[in-house]
């Protein structure tokens, strides 16, 4: 299990395509890789509404 990072997340939502992202979506889609609630929480805080 790993714990995805804010600083991770905020990465891979903004560069969707790069090393970090795959790695990232690799540990999401094989539910290896995990975002606590307080991470969770910090990137909702940060997200723009889309327009």
């Amino acid at each position: 299990m790993v714990i995805l990072d804010t600083s991770v997340l905020v990465r891979f939502l903004r560069e969707p395509q790069n090393e970090i992202a795959e790695e990232v979506r690799r540990l999401l889609e094989t539910k290896e890789g995990l975002a606590i609630g307080i991470v969770v929480t910090e990137v909702l805080q940060g997200a723009r509404k889309s327009m």
